[in-house]
């Protein structure tokens, strides 16, 4: 999430906008604390990136038990192939 709205600026007069793609390290490792910076938004008009905006953790998220873990690396093993 970003820091309250976020607001986009775009070129007058520009067609084929707004694109956006969001850029992230994976996989993202708990634990991770409310405000963490995770990733950035881009958002692009005509080929062109015409803004970067961070995006941040909206919670924390603690590391999980061993059964929890277990379970997210069965899920990462059979969704990380396809």
């Amino acid at each position: 999430m970003g820091k309250g709205n976020i607001d986009l600026f775009l070129p007058k007069g520009a067609q084929n906008c707004p694109q956006a793609t969001v850029t992230y390290k994976a996989p993202i490792r708990p634990p991770v604390k409310k405000g963490d910076q995770l990733a950035e938004l881009n958002v692009m008009c005509n080929g062109s990136v015409v803004q970067v905006t961070p995006l941040y953790a909206g919670e924390d998220v603690t590391d999980g038990d061993i059964v929890r873990k277990a379970t997210d690396a069965l899920k990462e093993l059979a969704l990380g192939w396809l």
